[in-house]
């Protein structure tokens, strides 16, 4: 090894890069993954960043994803292992079989980055597969009974590598099996891209006993056809960059790309078929030789998010792990659902005739969202400020968090992250199973997205995307700030480890909080998703004149919204296109029993409670009309359980045309408007550390959990209290402290950060404490979102203690 030192779109699977998320967890097919990775001067400064999106349709427990702490242990794998488990890395790896290899047992990882700085995303490359291989004439090569899986290959090369030549190194050890099961060789039909500290970077496609390697040395361009159609070729064995001198960019989205052809005449790359899309989504395909992706003809998402990964890599802009997790977020108007398209994050700025059309890179079965964001060549700590971000579950949903492998831990809140992101999913996707897996087994019933629920009537500013972005906008300033004071290598390696430990927990902790505890912070999405209890038997049967009328009954699924600052609750029917002439009337009662999904049927309807909840009574009916029916509070349809039923009650107007509910009604919503939070306590286990850490005591009239202190004469450390603000406008900041004692500081700075400005404050806090105390004399200017905060530190010179306990936001009439 050598460390020397109008739109038609048009993509040929032979112009973009490809990747799946492996079918080495399992035996059951999985489908597809998109990875990305770049370096050098095509990152903004210089750092690289790897991503991946991990699509997974089989194993029941595949999307009960979760990060996990290795730590080496000095095992081999086999006699060809000559580096041994020698490193601790963190990684994503999900319940059940999907996460575990078969022949160890081992936990592996999907993605990861090791104390060295060593990242690496991986997916399953189709046509490296043994199935495809024999269809077109060769050998198998992999060792199916037997084999080194990819997952475990992961693993291997996580615990072992350190710069990107050892990682081949591992693959020439392994190409005859390394002594790993007595077998002959991997069982590997995958791709990973991987970078180390000093920024170099490349992508290796693997099949059972080859392999081939592309260096990031490079931006692709699109061709005069608007395709990325470069073939890249094999550099192995080639005199590669120095360390540091990688700069570039590829991306892979489950076809190889690397014109390799292995010695028995089988070609990596071997592919000529082209798929179109038209502006209304339809698909065609042609071509001759298949391509190993059994999801074009159906899954239209399938195609474009090959194309929007190469348009957002192939963009002139610098990259930064921000640009893979949401920036720019625009405005773009979008309907009330979207089929089997989904919305992920905005991964960069989109032209305006471009977004509606949907470049979404992950879809109905995608599990999670990772970003590593990696180390330069003049980084201190040789590697160990590498991190791993990672959305826990359905990345369009779901809030990326990070986590340092050096630590040596991961927050227990991030532990079951995925079933919180599976109760924001259950508002945007029409199932009922959480057990099931992904298409293949119903995990999603239509494959419709909820667009209102997720992301408002403009894309990312309401909705759930709305709240998800105002937290990782936050997270994004933490960190920032956090890695500015790292970067100084200030710290002992004991110190930074501790720093890490403590700062990742306390933003873990406050994400959950944000994220999860929506009653107390910040209120739900303004829309319940409402399902019907059969969906082949949504509305009843056509009425005549003079009939009793048609009853619907609708799941009210407020799961997740109860319990907030309800200030209102709408019915929202909307009209369908064609729903024949007549008058109607509807009314909205409440069952008397709770939803019960397996009893109620058309046949043993709930018994409703016979109150008239709201009406739109007669007129002509209009196409798309949207009626809209006021609940009372005080009716008692706001149920602490969260789950009831509907009734929707269609009379047959007074003409002689027959008239079918199901004809009239096209949609139906639950429209949720909160009161405002006008009164705000953070206390200070939800404070996150700007820079150094705090210690944590509880003494007499503290607030809620405990209060924490740092002793001045200590090395710098910042605290911060972010509240999120609901309701704009002048709001009174208060600070509490824990009663008095005279080793405290006279001096302690409180710093209100507002959208005038900052002001600090100076308060004695030896003084008897158990209340609260205003900070001046006015009130400060606080803007929607998690923008303000009131921050502290340990900066005064009389070597005392300063106290951190809680902080309260007090909305006053302007």
């Amino acid at each position: 090894m050598k460390h020397n030192p109008k739109i038609i779109i048009v993509v040929t699977v032979l112009t973009i890069f490809s990747l799946l998320a492996s079918p080495i967890f399992s035996s059951s097919p999985v489908h597809a993954s998109t990875i990305a990775i770049s370096t050098g001067e095509s990152t903004s400064d210089g750092r690289p960043v790897a991503w991946k999106n991990r699509d997974h349709w089989s194993s029941p427990d595949g999307w009960k994803v979760y990060p996990f702490q290795y730590v080496a242990d000095a095992s081999s794998f086999g006699s060809g292992d000559q580096y041994k488990s020698r490193f601790d890395y963190v990684g994503i790896t999900a319940q059940g079989d999907s996460g575990v290899d078969i022949h160890t047992q081992q936990q592996v990882p999907w993605v990861g980055i090791n104390e060295k700085g060593l990242g690496l995303v991986q997916g399953a490359g189709h046509t490296l597969t043994s199935s495809f291989t024999q269809d077109q004439g060769f050998p198998v090569s992999q060792d199916l009974d037997n084999g080194m899986p990819a997952g475990f290959f992961n693993h291997v090369v996580l615990s072992r590598a350190e710069h990107i030549d050892e990682v081949e190194q591992i693959l020439i050890d392994t190409n005859d099996g390394g002594g790993f099961n007595h077998s002959f060789a991997r069982n590997t039909s995958t791709m990973i891209s991987v970078f180390d500290r000093w920024g170099n970077a490349a992508t290796f496609e693997i099949d059972g006993d080859s392999y081939a390697r592309s260096n990031v040395t490079e931006e692709y361009q699109q061709d005069e056809n608007g395709f990325f159609s470069d073939v890249h070729t094999d550099d192995k064995g080639t005199t590669y960059p120095n360390d540091g001198e990688y700069s570039g960019y590829d991306w892979r989205a489950n076809l190889s790309l690397i014109d390799f052809t292995k010695p028995n005449g089988f070609p990596y790359f071997i592919d000529d078929h082209i798929t179109e899309v038209d502006e209304s989504g339809d698909i065609t395909n042609s071509g001759d030789v298949s391509d190993g992706i059994h999801d074009w003809a159906w899954s239209s998402s399938a195609i474009n998010r090959h194309f929007r990964a190469g348009l957002r890599m192939g963009d002139p802009h610098l990259i930064n792990y921000r640009d893979f997790m949401q920036n720019d977020v625009g405005s773009y108007g979008l309907g009330d659902n979207w089929n089997i398209k989904t919305l992920s994050r905005n991964i960069g700025y989109m032209p305006r005739d471009e977004k509606p059309t949907g470049f979404h890179l992950n879809r109905f079965v995608s599990t999670f969202g990772a970003v590593l964001n990696g180390s330069k060549i003049e980084d201190p700590y040789e590697g160990k400020l590498g991190t791993m971000w990672a959305a826990y579950g359905e990345p369009a949903v779901g809030v990326f968090v990070p986590v340092f492998p050096y630590s040596g831990e991961v927050p227990d809140v991030l532990l079951d992250m995925y079933e919180e992101v599976n109760n924001k999913r259950h508002q945007v996707y029409d199932y009922n199973d959480d057990s099931a897996c992904g298409y293949s087994c119903g995990r999603n019933v239509d494959h419709t997205i909820d667009t209102y629920a997720l992301t408002g009537e403009y894309y990312g500013e309401s909705g759930i995307m709305k709240y998800v972005f105002d937290i990782e906008n936050w997270i994004f300033e933490q960190y920032d700030l956090f890695m500015d004071d790292l970067r100084t290598g200030s710290r002992s390696e004991a110190e930074l480890k501790e720093d890490m430990i403590e700062w990742q927990t306390n933003v873990a902790r406050q994400v959950n909080e944000y994220y999860v505890d929506e009653v107390s912070i910040f209120p739900a999405v303004e829309n319940a998703h409402v399902r019907q209890s059969d969906p082949n038997l949504t509305f009843s049967d056509s009425l005549q004149v003079g009939q009793e009328s048609a009853i619907s009954y609708l799941k009210f699924d407020l799961d997740g919204i109860t319990g907030k600052s309800i200030k209102s609750v709408k019915i929202q029917l909307t009209e369908s296109a064609a729903n024949g002439s007549g008058n109607t009337n509807f009314e909205v009662t409440k069952t008397t029993e709770e939803w019960d999904e397996d009893s109620v049927t058309w046949e043993t309807k709930p018994e409703t409670d016979g109150h008239i909840y709201g009406a739109y009574l007669g007129g002509q009916l209009e196409e798309s009309e949207v009626i809209e029916i006021d609940i009372p509070l005080d009716s008692g349809f706001i149920s602490t359980d969260g789950v009831y039923g509907i009734a929707l009650i269609g009379t047959a107007g007074s003409t002689e045309n027959e008239f079918a509910l199901k004809d009239t009604l096209d949609g139906a919503k639950i429209i949720v408007e909160y009161d405002e939070l006008n009164d705000i306590i953070v206390d200070n286990k939800r404070m996150t550390a700007a820079t150094g850490w705090w210690n944590s005591t509880a003494e007499a009239n503290y607030n809620e959990f405990n209060y924490y202190y740092r002793r001045t004469s200590r090395s710098e450390s910042k605290g911060r209290w972010t509240p999120y603000i609901t309701n704009p406008g002048m709001y009174e900041v208060y600070y509490w402290l824990p009663d008095g004692t005279s080793n405290r500081t006279t001096q302690a700075p409180y710093t209100v950060h507002n959208a005038d400005g900052e002001e600090t404050f100076y308060v004695d806090q030896t003084v008897a404490g158990g209340e609260w105390v205003q900070l001046g004399d006015e009130a400060f200017a606080f803007e929607t979102g998690l923008n303000g905060y009131v921050e502290i530190s340990n900066s005064a010179s009389d070597g005392e203690i300063v106290i951190a306990d809680s902080i309260r936001f007090l909305k006053v009439d302007e």
